[in-house]
């Protein structure tokens, strides 16, 4: 079966500018010569939902789509109507695509996510720590005080900062 695109399944990092999840995608669109789709999820049940909370990422949809639009990217904001209405989504878009990348985010909701998905695709998928300067999987536990993270950032920010995320 012929694979039809590359996803960026967008989980954790609702951004389209300095997003290294992004950016591996798009390098693998470039590479298979496929389309990009990036697919952002919004689900309705979780902890803490809540209208203020829903309303903030519906108007980041939106200016995702408007940002998407001037790209030759494909955009697919899949807002769940109903509880379960996502139950199936992600599989039957990973039955046509060549690979999906997501966001490697170690709490809450997107972690679940990508961890149950990333068993149940059909094709190669791949989860990229987009945060930023540092990943977040670098810390082993929670700094317990600003002091604490700050002598942890001094320690591993500047090697950081000469390596590319993967």
């Amino acid at each position: 079966m012929e694979r039809e695109f590359v996803v960026y399944w967008i989980t954790a990092f609702h951004r389209m500018k300095f997003n290294y999840a992004l950016e591996r995608a798009v390098e693998w669109a470039n590479e298979l010569k496929k389309p990009l789709l990036i697919l952002e999820t919004f689900i309705v049940d979780y902890p803490w939902a809540s209208d203020r909370i829903h309303y903030f990422f519906i108007q980041g949809m939106t200016d995702n789509q408007a940002f998407v639009q001037k790209t030759k990217a494909l955009y697919y904001p899949f807002v769940e109507p109903d509880k379960g209405a996502r139950q199936g989504l992600l599989e039957a878009i990973s039955k046509k695509a060549a690979v999906v990348v997501t966001d490697d985010f170690p709490i809450f909701v997107p972690k679940l996510l990508a961890n149950k998905a990333g068993k149940e695709f059909e094709c190669l998928a791949e989860a990229v720590d987009a945060n930023g300067l540092m990943p977040l999987s670098l810390s082993e536990k929670d700094a317990p005080t600003a002091y604490v993270f700050r002598r942890f950032l001094q320690k591993n920010l500047p090697e950081q900062l000469l390596v590319p995320p993967a």
